[in-house]
């Protein structure tokens, strides 16, 4: 890890700057992805969720604290998830809830096997500029 970017990891506040732009970019491409399911599906429930995320995209802006980040980030995940189904309407690939640790469906192990590859991506792309991969305690 750099001296810079330890200086940065220890001051709170340029720490909780850089955790938002990461929550606002996932929050801002998992809205984008469910507009564009929206102008292609009549399903309210994606009408609904597009809003609900865009209202908790602003209380992103404004986290005091990076765990206040972190549930916000859950949340909207979660929203997400729930248009699973409506996007992909398969009978035989039916999303029911978030599981990680063994995925007890098709999708989730989909899920998790695409969370893998980026995070092996991000991780390749910090050590090859000598950066540490890490925002929260």
């Amino acid at each position: 890890m750099s001296i810079q970017q330890a200086l940065i990891y220890e001051n709170g506040e340029k720490r909780l700057d850089i955790a938002k732009q990461f929550a606002m970019s996932a929050a801002h491409n998992i809205r984008e992805n469910l507009k564009y399911y929206a102008r292609h599906n009549k399903n309210e429930l994606i009408r609904q969720s597009i809003d609900k995320i865009t209202s908790l995209m602003l209380k992103e802006k404004v986290s005091l604290s990076v765990s206040d980040l972190i549930l916000t980030e859950g949340q909207i995940q979660n929203i997400y998830y729930a248009c699973l189904n409506d996007i992909l309407p398969n009978d035989d690939f039916q999303f029911v809830k978030r599981t990680k640790r063994p995925p007890m469906d098709s999708p989730n192990s989909l899920i998790n096997f695409g969370n893998t590859i980026l995070y092996s991506k991000f991780n390749a792309i910090f050590y090859l500029k000598n950066k540490f991969f890490k925002i929260l305690d």
